[in-house]
Formats: C-alpha cells, structure tokens, sequence
C-alpha cells in the first residue's frame, strides 16, 4: 500500500509526466521444465495407506510466451489510439 501513496504522491505533484515514466509491459520467455522422479514424486503419508502405482513418465519442457499489457508511450487508453 505505501508504492499505491508514493504512487499517487507523485501523480498529484508531477501530473502526467510521472505515468509516462512507468514501465507497466513487457514480454518475456520463460523456459518449463517438471522432471517427475523417485525422489519428487515422494509424499508423507500415513504407514498403513496403500502403496501408489507406478506410472511410466515423461519429462516434459514447455516454452511459452506471457506479455503484460501496459499503457503505451503517452497514451491516454482511448480507443483511437489503439
């Protein structure tokens, strides 16, 4: 709560020019990969619960894409603009 004040502090004294210095997007790779093995498979549970059945597995890796929409260089979000 106290970057929303700081935030706002800001705007009231700077006005707009302070919202064309933040940085609100960008777009960014991020590399996935969830080995399953003995060792994280591994659960506490109790001594008399059945024992799991084991699955042959796979590992997989996921590469994906995730963007952060934000507001573009002095902008106001009217729909013109977009």
């Amino acid at each position: 709560m106290a970057v929303s004040l700081e935030h706002l502090v800001r705007y009231h004294e700077d006005g707009n020019d302070f919202l064309f210095q933040i940085v609100t997007g960008d777009e960014t790779w991020v590399h996935h990969f969830t080995p399953e093995s003995k060792a994280a498979s591994m659960e506490w549970k109790h001594p008399s619960s059945p024992v799991r059945k084991k699955f042959k597995t796979t590992p997989s890796a996921e590469i994906g894409s995730y963007t952060t929409a934000g507001i573009r260089n002095k902008s106001t979000g009217r729909k013109e603009r977009f």
